[in-house]
């Protein structure tokens, strides 16, 4: 999708986002390791800074295999466009609105001094819904982890 008012789009290396994490079951030791498909070859993120209570924030994944069917899961302000078939996260899209008094501080002061609070309060709104089951476990862990080290590496610029 063509949009303006975007960083660039940023490399994922998957070492950096491929740590394992434990079994959901808490009855055994397994770990799990992300799946290379699930992890996406790079991201950035939009602002649509329509003033008033339509202003959205997207945050875009690609992935080395991008071409499949989009559907929807809508929650509270918050849509996730999934693939079809591999349930893999491509958007994350939040109406600036459900961030409270982010919005006027965007609008007033720009999408760069506010990326560290925007990053930090998208991970806490989207959190629970990437732990849905129509979302792989897999990707859902590497895209939590995208957005915790963005916000690392906002907090330490």
């Amino acid at each position: 999708m063509n949009r303006t008012n975007c960083i660039p789009w940023e490399k994922v290396d998957y070492s950096d986002v491929s740590a394992a994490w434990p079994s959901s079951d808490n009855t055994s030791n397994v770990e799990y390791l992300i799946s290379p498909s699930d992890v996406p070859s790079a991201w950035r993120e939009c602002i649509d800074p329509v003033r008033g209570d339509q202003s959205k924030v997207f945050m875009e994944f690609k992935y080395l295999s991008s071409s499949e069917p989009i559907k929807e899961l809508m929650s509270e302000g918050v849509t996730f466009k999934l693939g079809k078939n591999s349930n893999r996260v491509y958007e994350i899209e939040l109406l600036l609105k459900n961030i409270g008094a982010m919005a006027d501080k965007l609008e007033r002061d720009g999408m760069s001094d506010l990326r560290y609070e925007l990053e930090a309060l998208t991970l806490r709104l989207v959190s629970r819904f990437l732990n849905s089951p129509e979302i792989r476990e897999g990707n859902a862990e590497a895209i939590k982890s995208i957005i915790e080290s963005s916000c690392g590496a906002a907090e330490s610029k």
